[in-house]
C-alpha cells in the first residue's frame, strides 16, 4: 500500500507539471504574438504606411517617443486577451496588415485554446481515474 501511495503522489507532481508545462508554452506563444503585433507596428512605421498604428492609437505619440517594455507590455496584454478568447477591445489593430494580422492571430489562438482545454480535460481525467483505481484498492 506504501508504494501505491507514493506512485500516486508522484503521479499528482506529474500532473502538476503537465500542467505547467501548458501554462510556459501558453505564455511562450502570447510573448510570440505580442513580438509580431509590435514588429508589424514599427516596420509600418518604418516604411511611412498611411494610417495610424495600433502603437501611435494607444499612445498617441510616435514609436521612436515610447518606453519599449510599455509597447511591449501592451502588445503582450493584446495577445493574452485575444488568445484567452476575452478580447476586451481597448488595444485593437488600425490598419489593414493589422487587421490581418489579428484574424490570423484569433484563429490561431481558437485552436490552442481548444488544445489547451482538451490538454487540462485529459489531467483531470486521467486524475480521476487514479481515484478510482485507489477506491478499488482499498476495498
Amino acid at each position: 500500500m506504501r508504494k501505491y501511495n507514493i506512485y500516486i503522489c508522484h503521479k499528482k507532481i506529474y500532473n502538476v507539471m503537465r500542467l505547467f508545462h501548458l501554462f510556459v508554452l501558453a505564455m511562450i506563444i502570447c510573448h510570440i504574438f505580442a513580438c509580431c503585433f509590435w514588429y508589424l507596428a514599427t516596420i509600418q512605421d518604418q516604411l511611412n504606411f498611411s494610417g495610424q498604428t495600433w502603437v501611435e492609437k494607444v499612445f498617441q505619440q510616435s514609436q521612436t517617443e515610447m518606453n519599449w517594455q510599455r509597447v511591449y507590455l501592451y502588445a503582450f496584454y493584446f495577445s493574452c486577451s485575444t488568445m484567452s478568447t476575452v478580447g476586451y477591445g481597448d488595444v485593437t489593430p488600425s490598419t489593414n496588415f493589422e487587421i490581418w494580422y489579428s484574424i490570423f492571430a484569433m484563429l490561431f489562438s481558437s485552436a490552442v485554446f481548444g488544445y489547451i482545454l482538451t490538454y487540462i480535460g485529459d489531467i483531470i481525467l486521467d486524475m480521476n481515474r487514479e481515484k478510482e483505481v485507489y477506491k478499488k484498492e482499498l476495498r
